[in-house]
C-alpha cells in the first residue's frame, strides 16, 4: 500500500461487534491505526478525547438511541472544530437511494451499501483517505506559498509606514535644532521636544513590531484620551501634510476610549496622510484642508477626519479593506495602509470605514472605538515592543 497511508488514523462505528473485530483486522493488516466505537455516544467521546486527530470516520448508519446521520450532522455543525474531517458511511438499510443522498447531502465523502466484500469497504476507505490526505497536503503547500508573498508584501508595505514615520522624526527634530540654537522662545522649544519624542516612539514601536501587524490583538487595551492624542497628532502632522491644512477641534473635554494610543497614533497619521494624497490628487493647489472631529455616540467613541479631495468615483460607504487594493491613483501606493490600519482598529475592537458623497466631493475617514472608564494608567510604550527574538 502506498506512503501515504502509513500511520492513517481511522474511527470506525458499528454497534455490531463482529463487524468491528473484523474490520480492526482488515485494516491493521494494512498499517493504519484503528479506533473502535460501538455507538454514536463513544465516538464523539473518542473524538473529543483525541482532539480529532482522525483522518477518516467510517461509520454504520443504523444503530440503537443515535444513527449515523446523528453523528454526520454533529461532526459538520458549523462550530465543529473536527467539521472539514472526511466521513464515510455504511449501511444495509433500505431505501438504499434516499438514504444515499441524504447522507450525500449531509456531507458524507462516500456511501457504502452493504453487503459488500470487506476487503473492498477496506480499499475503498483507504482510497478515500489517500485523497484526502493529498488535498490536504496540496492546501498546506499554497498556503505555505501564500504566507511568503504575504510576508514580503507586508514587509515591503512596514517599510513604507517606517518611511512615513522617519519623515516625521526628521521635520521634528529639524525643528528642536532651530528651537535652541535660535532666538525661539523656551515653550516653543518645549513642545518641539515633545514632538520628536513621540514621532521617535512611534518609529520605534513600528520597527520593532513588524509581527504584531498580523496579531496586535494580544495586547490588552486600556483608556486613551482621544481628546489629547488627536490635538497632539494635528500638532505634528501640520508641516507634514503641506499645502493641506489639518484643523482639529478646539480644546474639547477629555474623552475616553478602549485601545492603545501609539495604535490610534498610528492609525490616525495614515488618515491624515491618506487625506492630503486625496487633496493632491484632485489639485496640488492651496486650499486643501483636512479637518478632525472626535464624537461620542452612546457606547461608542468616533474620530473622523474629513478632507476635500478627490474622493469616490461612486458615492457609497467601505468597511471593507482587501490587501493590496490601492486607491492611490496618481501617486501610487503599496495597497496595504488601509488594510494595516482596518486590522489594527478591529484588534482594538473598533472599525474602520471611509465615506464620500462622489467624486470631486471629499471623503470622511472614520475611526470608531468602545467607550471606555476615565482615570485608567497610561499605557507604557515598552509594554507592547516585540522581543528581537520573536521577529
Amino acid at each position: 500500500m502506498v506512503d501515504i497511508i502509513d500511520k492513517s488514523k481511522i474511527l470506525v462505528v458499528d454497534d455490531n461487534p463482529a463487524i468491528l473485530k473484523l474490520l480492526a483486522t482488515l485494516f491493521a493488516d494494512e498499517g493504519v491505526e484503528v479506533t473502535l466505537a460501538q455507538s454514536v455516544a463513544e465516538a464523539k467521546a473518542q473524538l473529543l478525547a483525541r482532539d480529532w486527530a482522525f483522518d477518516l470516520i467510517l461509520s454504520d448508519i443504523s444503530m440503537p438511541v443515535e444513527t449515523g446521520f446523528d453523528l454526520l450532522e454533529w461532526i459538520k455543525r458549523p462550530d465543529s472544530p473536527g467539521k472539514e474531517l472526511p466521513v464515510l458511511l455504511t449501511t444495509a438499510q433500505l431505501p438504499e437511494a434516499d438514504n444515499r443522498v441524504k447522507g450525500l447531502a449531509m456531507g458524507a465523502v462516500d456511501y457504502v451499501v452493504r453487503p459488500v466484500e470487506m476487503s473492498e469497504l477496506v480499499l475503498r476507505t483507504m482510497n478515500a483517505v489517500a485523497h484526502f490526505r493529498h488535498v490536504r497536503s496540496l492546501e498546506l503547500s499554497l498556503q505555505s506559498s501564500a504566507d511568503l508573498a504575504m510576508t514580503g508584501r507586508l514587509l515591503a508595505a512596514s517599510h513604507h509606514e517606517i518611511r512615513n514615520l522617519a519623515g516625521l522624526v526628521r521635520l521634528s527634530s529639524e525643528r528642536t535644532v532651530k528651537a535652541f540654537t535660535g532666538a525661539t522662545p523656551a515653550r516653543d522649544g518645549a513642545e518641539a521636544l515633545k514632538a520628536l519624542d513621540r514621532s521617535s516612539a512611534l518609529l520605534f514601536d513600528v520597527a520593532r513590531s513588524v509581527n504584531s501587524l498580523l496579531s496586535p490583538g494580544a495586547t490588552a487595551c486600556t483608556a486613551v484620551d482621544l481628546a489629547a492624542l488627536v490635538a497632539e497628532t494635528a500638532a505634528m502632522m501640520r508641516s507634514r501634510v503641506s499645502p493641506a491644512h489639518v484643523v482639529a477641534p478646539s480644546a474639547p473635554a477629555q474623552i475616553w476610549a478602549e485601545g492603545h494610543d501609539v495604535r490610534i497614533q498610528q492609525i490616525l497619521i495614515n488618515m491624515i496622510l491618506n487625506a492630503n494624497d486625496a487633496i493632491n490628487e484632485l489639485s496640488p493647489a492651496e486650499g486643501g484642508q483636512i479637518e478632525l472631529a472626535i464624537a461620542a455616540d452612546g457606547p461608542a467613541r468616533r474620530i473622523t477626519v474629513t478632507d476635500n479631495g478627490i474622493g469616490f468615483a461612486a458615492a457609497g460607504v467601505r468597511r471593507d479593506f482587501p490587501a493590496f487594493a490601492t486607491t492611490k491613483k496618481l501617486r501610487g501606493g503599496q495597497g496595504l495602509g488601509l488594510w494595516l490600519c482596518a486590522t489594527l482598529a478591529k484588534n482594538m475592537g473598533g472599525e474602520l470605514t471611509l465615506s464620500s458623497p462622489g467624486p470631486g466631493c471629499g471623503a470622511v475617514a472614520a475611526l470608531t472605538l468602545r467607550a471606555a472608564a476615565t482615570g485608567e494608567t497610561p499605557i507604557d510604550l515598552d509594554a507592547y515592543l516585540v522581543a528581537d527574538e520573536d521577529l
